[in-house]
C-alpha cells in the first residue's frame, strides 16, 4: 500500500483548488525524528498562495484531515504531521502478503533489462575474512532486490585477485621455502595466473 498516496488524496480533497495532486505529493516529507510523525506536509507554499500564516494553514488543515489509516494528525509550526495507524497498516500488509504470496513486492521497472553484479570476489591468496562475507551478503541482497524489480540479474564472483605484487615481493626475498624463484606469467584473455 502506498500510504503517501493516501495522504496526498486526503490533502487534494481540501487543497485541490490551489495545488495539484503531483505538487502535493512532491511536498510531502519524511520527518527526521519519529516524534514528528511518519509523514509531514509543509505549508510554506500555501502561505504564499493564500497570503496567510503557514502555521494557521497547518492548524486549519489538521482539523479537517481524517482517515482510518491516521492514528492522529498534529501541527508543529508550519507542518502538518501524520501519525499512521500501525495496527491498521500491519493488518493490510499481512493481508496483501497472504494474497500475493511470493509476488509481494514485485516491481516492473526492470522488465526486459539485464543487470550484472560483481560481488564477493575474495582474495584467494589469503584467508577468507569478515569483509569478504560482508560483501557477499550485501551483494546478494542487492541482486535479490533487482530480481524483484524484474531485472534479469547476473551474479559474478571474480576469483582473479591473486595479489600478485605481494607474491612477487615474497619471491624476491629469496626464502628457502619459497617456490616463487622462477615465475612465468600466463594470460587467459583478460584474466591472468601464475605458473610456478
Amino acid at each position: 500500500m502506498d500510504y503517501k498516496q493516501n495522504i496526498t488524496r486526503c490533502l487534494v480533497s481540501l487543497l485541490g483548488e490551489h495545488l495539484s495532486e503531483q505538487q502535493i505529493n512532491e511536498l510531502l516529507e519524511i520527518p527526521r525524528h519519529p516524534s514528528y510523525g511518519d509523514v509531514a506536509f509543509p505549508c510554506f507554499t500555501l502561505a504564499k498562495l493564500l497570503q496567510k500564516s503557514p502555521a494557521a494553514i497547518a492548524a486549519e488543515l489538521a482539523e479537517n484531515l481524517h482517515h482510518p489509516l491516521f492514528e492522529k494528525v498534529e501541527v508543529k509550526g508550519a507542518y502538518v504531521n501524520f501519525f499512521l495507524n500501525k495496527a491498521a497498516i500491519s493488518k493490510q500488509i499481512i493481508e496483501t502478503i497472504m494474497k500475493q504470496q511470493h509476488h509481494y513486492g514485485d516491481r516492473p521497472s526492470g522488465q526486459g533489462k539485464t543487470i550484472i553484479l560483481d560481488f564477493s570476489s575474495p582474495n584467494i591468496a589469503k584467508s577468507f575474512s569478515i569483509g569478504d562475507l560482508r560483501s557477499t551478503v550485501i551483494g546478494n541482497a542487492i541482486a535479490n532486490i533487482d530480481e524483484k524489480c524484474g531485472y534479469r540479474t547476473i551474479r559474478i564472483n571474480h576469483l582473479g585477485d591473486w595479489e600478485m605484487n605481494s607474491w612477487s615481493r615474497k619471491g624476491e626475498r629469496g626464502s628457502k621455502n619459497s617456490r616463487m624463484g622462477t615465475r612465468k606469467h600466463i594470460s587467459f584473455g583478460n584474466d591472468s595466473a601464475i605458473s610456478r
